[in-house]
């Protein structure tokens, strides 16, 4: 009894074993990123500009998808005006509906990185 519960054992290991991935690497992982930042900005019917088409390096994908992105958020805005404050950003954007007034921060992430983000602070339509 004691040898065919440790062979079951074994072979439940092994099958657990198996099932494992390796993570993808960092590069891959901040690309996929990209590309899901991407789909959120353009419409639903545009998301294949957001894949990476093949024989493109990491680095020219991600290069590509930042300047759509860019694209995508200047569409979104008629004038846009900044000036900065210290830690601060103050944009004045036009858009269709009227004027936004809008005070950016920059600040450090939490995770111990370099990083850092820059978030909205407060705004006025």
């Amino acid at each position: 009894m004691s040898r065919y519960v440790v062979i079951l054992s074994l072979a439940v290991l092994t099958f657990v074993g198996c099932q494992r991935t390796e993570p993808k690497p960092l590069a891959e992982r901040l690309l996929d990123k990209m590309i899901q930042r991407c789909k959120v900005m353009v419409p639903k019917d545009e998301y294949a500009r957001c894949e990476n088409p093949p024989g493109n390096t990491v680095r020219d994908a991600m290069n590509a998808l930042h300047e759509m992105m860019v694209s995508q958020a200047r569409a979104l805005s008629i004038d846009w005006r900044c000036s900065k404050h210290g830690w601060y950003l103050i944009c004045n954007q036009k858009h269709l509906s009227g004027t936004k007034n809008v005070i950016y921060r920059l600040s450090s992430t939490d995770d111990g990185s370099d990083s850092q983000i820059l978030s909205v602070w407060s705004e006025k339509w």
